[in-house]
């Protein structure tokens, strides 16, 4: 088997050598060659393990002699897995390895946020240390309203408890451990509104001008999971009208943002790179999970296929 590998999160040393054993192996990462190089050079690859940042380059047009495409993400949309599996190419993804990374990224934004952490530290730095114009607000007692349930929003929910906070949910999982109220009234009631979707057809704009006109006035609104599931014109509006107090935003749409993206100059938006995962942790149980995917899917057990 001809494997070539492209990730952002660099391989290890002993992650390269398992999948010696499992192949003719060839490793790239984003520091050393660009996207499209890669893909052009991995036309006779067999197998390819791909980061999901693609840059709107498509994998399958490069691809002629691919069995398997093993992405290092759980998010999948940068791959039509139908086309995929027309083609007779296999695709898995890696559904749990960041919970706990991007549930605490949920709460470093929203502590930073609150407590001003990130003026407070400039302040002090400029020589000022005067905690006066620094004063937050707490998280016990206020209500955390989670939008989907999966791996991350259950961490994010267990969390929540452990500030002491109030928890909602809106899902369409069985759940028995918290409530579950339709979207409207989570809006409603929520001092903090935590988005875990994912990108489809379906959750596209799922939170629009509507919705911010349902949200409390001193609501923070946080999104971690994909920008598209944001309507970033309306949230824009709400933002800069006070219709919201709010917003801690690690994903935008598109990726990269254009740099005259109007959230930049906004004081009540804290943003972040699309970085919540990005824990040693994370990265290495990602590359691991995916190297077990090429490895079973080779010994004829497939796990974590992508369905059509």
């Amino acid at each position: 088997m001809k494997i070539k590998t492209y990730s952002i999160q660099p391989l290890s040393d002993e992650q390269k050598q398992r999948l010696r054993y499992l192949g003719e192996a060839s490793f790239f990462d984003s520091e050393d060659i660009e996207i499209q190089e890669f893909l052009a050079q991995a036309h006779d690859a067999e197998i390819l393990l791909l980061t999901n940042r693609l840059g709107g380059y498509d994998p399958l047009e490069y691809t002629h002699k691919c069995k398997l495409i093993s992405l290092t993400a759980t998010g999948y949309e940068v791959i039509d897995v139908k086309k995929a599996s027309s083609m007779g190419i296999a695709v898995t993804n890696v559904p749990e390895y960041s919970a706990a990374s991007v549930s605490e990224h949920v709460f470093a934004m929203i502590l930073a946020f609150e407590r001003k952490i990130i003026n407070a530290h400039k302040s002090v730095r400029d020589g000022n240390f005067d905690f006066v114009p620094f004063q937050g607000n707490e998280l016990h007692s206020k209500t955390m309203g989670i939008i989907g349930l999966g791996n991350i929003g259950k961490t994010v929910a267990q969390m929540s408890k452990a500030f002491g906070m109030n928890v909602i949910v809106n899902t369409r999982t069985s759940n028995n451990e918290y409530t579950n109220v339709d979207l409207d009234t989570l809006l409603a009631k929520s001092d903090y509104v935590s988005i875990h979707l994912p990108s489809t057809k379906e959750t596209r704009n799922f939170i629009s001008a509507g919705q911010f006109e349902t949200m409390k006035k001193s609501a923070i609104l946080i999104n971690t999971s994909r920008g598209q599931v944001v309507d970033e014109t309306a949230l824009i509006q709400s933002l800069s009208d006070r219709r919201i107090r709010g917003a801690c935003l690690d994903v935008l749409n598109p990726e990269p943002p254009k740099k005259d993206n109007p959230l930049f100059k906004m004081d009540n938006v804290l943003i972040t790179p699309h970085c919540a995962f990005n824990t040693k942790e994370a990265s290495r149980r990602l590359n691991d999970i995916a190297i077990d995917n090429i490895e079973a899917y080779i010994n004829g057990k497939p796990q974590n296929l992508l369905e059509n």
